[in-house]
């Protein structure tokens, strides 16, 4: 038997559905389905973040007021 021809087959054989492979794999990370899913995570990611400094912040404007008032002593 030819050793040499039946490998160059089967690597060509492994070479070409490599490359099915990685075309795939591209295709399906850059799908539209993909690219929706990821943009609506990040939406949620900026949504959450925006609560979060919503809080912080009406927390630091309540300190601030309740500083800021002056008591008054009435004799």
């Amino acid at each position: 038997m030819n050793w040499q021809l039946i490998a160059w087959v089967g690597g060509t054989a492994l070479t070409v559905y490599g490359i099915k492979f990685v075309l795939m794999l591209i295709a399906t990370l850059f799908s539209k389905d993909t690219m929706k899913g990821a943009i609506n995570v990040m939406g949620e990611s900026v949504a959450n973040a925006n609560k979060k400094v919503t809080k912080y912040l009406t927390k630091k404007v309540k300190q601030k007021k309740s500083i800021e008032k002056p008591e008054i002593m009435i004799r």
